[in-house]
């Protein structure tokens, strides 16, 4: 009952039905465990604990802000009177190395597109785009013309 209501506000709040699926698929088992009315700091973090032990440090954040503003808009209803999420450390993500191309690999994936056909051409497009911007696939998968602004700007959610 709180999840949905709680999807309600996404909603209203014009969230991309991504993130409000993403904030569902985070909450749902949470929820399915625990009463939201009665959870504890400590069963919040006994959660996030166990989680800890199968799932990425960048997950167990994840769960955590979604936990985070679910209790907070809990406190702003008035459902609950003190926020369990109140003294709950976010969890520490450590940097990860990011590999990187080297310009010898950048060159022989370039020369992959080298070609006057129109798929040649649309993969140099894609490939230089994301060599050039730091656009995930999902990311460049996703536009359309619609994402193009008319001051030649590429509009991007991800």
């Amino acid at each position: 009952m709180f999840l949905r209501s709680y999807v309600f506000h996404l909603r209203a709040r014009n969230l991309s039905p991504r993130t409000i699926k993403a904030t569902e698929e985070y909450l749902r088992p949470f929820l399915n465990l625990h009463d939201p009315l009665s959870v504890t700091k400590r069963d919040i973090e006994t959660y996030l604990g166990e989680m800890t032990e199968r799932c990425k440090p960048s997950t167990v954040w994840t769960a955590w802000r979604h936990l985070r503003g679910f209790y907070g808009w809990l406190q702003a209803e008035g459902d609950i009177k003190s926020n369990p999420m109140e003294g709950v450390a976010k969890p520490i993500v450590p940097p990860t190395e990011v590999t990187v191309l080297s310009p010898a690999e950048v060159r022989r994936l370039l020369v992959t597109c080298k070609g006057r056909s129109t798929k040649d051409r649309r993969d140099l497009a894609l490939i230089t785009l994301m060599l050039d911007t730091g656009l995930r696939l999902s990311e460049v998968a996703q536009l359309t013309l619609a994402d193009i602004g008319e001051d030649n700007t590429l509009r991007v959610f991800g």
